[in-house]
């Protein structure tokens, strides 16, 4: 995991070049955080996300033009893409979500990376994207059930259309099962709606506190799936086999496929043998620290 100041750097590299519609440039910032070991999830909270916001932020200040705020959307669209191909996705963990935005809003940004996040921990995910009509999205979650939904306000021009939805989402059935994020003020007092604050990854951890006895053994199966690629980028970074590693560590080749694979609990001893085998710190593997 990179140092709080050096990931500060890529990211402030990385929105330049976005600005400067520099496709290249970003992919390397990307493709440097990535070999550093940041996770998928951690390049969508500390880099993508806060791209994002600041670029979002230099075109509402009028400091860049609309041409150049679309180039960088889709820029960052582009790399989220790529990411999604790549990431191994776990197994499904039983529970749903359908994310959607207000019917207006045309970029949806925020609503495609809260997708992905659930995606990436196991979740069934249906996200119909943007300009989907307020009928149609009322329709869709009458049909289907789901656990949650989960509604992005990117902008508090919005908040009306977002509050005839949530009415309509209630009469099906939804109400507690709400997740609102964004321009959420003038929201606080409509009820059986969870409001929530900071980044797009507040309503995972949000939704699983809703889901009660479940929490415990999603947020296990979460770090399990981190640890194991921890171990997976270490023993590839060092040119060692699997059938190498386990021999080392004393434990079959099979567990340690299990444990890369995030599907395999394990003790301390374990991972200590593991981290020894791999000539790192046993608190790399377990938190990813240098």
């Amino acid at each position: 995991m990179l140092p709080p100041g050096q990931m500060q750097k890529i990211n402030d590299d990385y929105v330049r070049a976005l600005i400067a519609g520099n496709r290249s440039e970003a992919s390397g910032l990307l493709s440097q955080a990535r070999r550093s070991g940041v996770g998928t999830r951690e390049i969508y909270l500390s880099l993508l996300t806060p791209a994002l916001v600041t670029v979002g932020r230099q075109y509402h200040a009028q400091k860049i033009g609309i041409t150049e705020e679309h180039v960088a959307t889709q820029i960052v669209l582009d790399h989220a893409s790529v990411l999604r191909e790549q990431h191994q996705v776990r197994n499904n963990l039983g529970v749903s979500v359908f994310c959607c935005t207000s019917p207006s809003e045309s970029h949806g940004i925020a609503c495609r990376m809260m997708a992905d996040l659930f995606w990436f921990d196991g979740w069934e995910v249906l996200a119909p994207g943007v300009g989907i009509p307020h009928e149609d999205l009322v329709n869709q979650i009458g049909k289907t059930s789901f656990n949650f939904i989960a509604l992005s306000i990117p902008l508090d021009i919005h908040t009306g259309e977002a509050k005839r939805l949530i009415k309509d989402f209630i009469a099906c059935g939804y109400g507690n099962r709400i997740l609102v994020g964004g321009e959420t003020k003038k929201l606080s007092r409509v009820r059986e709606v969870h409001i929530l604050s900071g980044n797009v990854d507040s309503a995972i951890t949000h939704a699983y506190s809703l889901i009660g006895t479940k929490a415990d053994q999603l947020f296990l199966d979460r770090y399990l799936s981190e640890l194991g690629q921890r171990i997976s980028k270490r023993r590839k970074d060092s040119s060692l086999s699997q059938a190498e590693v386990a021999a080392r560590a004393g434990i079959d080749r099979g567990y340690l496929s299990a444990l890369e694979n995030g599907k395999e609990n394990c003790s301390i001893g374990v991972i200590s043998r593991v981290s020894a085998s791999l000539g790192v710190s046993l608190e790399s593997l377990l938190t990813g620290g240098s």
